[in-house]
């Protein structure tokens, strides 16, 4: 999070079940509440979890 630029970068990772990585994703996204960047980085793992299905 970068108070100064109004940006907040966020990110995840889907792991099978082995374990082992099958994908990621990173983006930025303009700031918000602690709570708004914690939910976008949640639809934003549940978007590629369901695209991936």
């Amino acid at each position: 999070m970068s108070t100064s630029r109004q940006r907040a970068t966020i990110g995840g990772a889907l792991r099978g079940p082995s374990g082992g990585w099958l994908v990621g994703f990173e983006m930025v996204i303009s700031m918000a509440s602690i709570f708004q960047i914690e939910a976008q980085a949640i639809l934003e793992g549940l978007k590629l979890a369901w695209m991936r299905d």
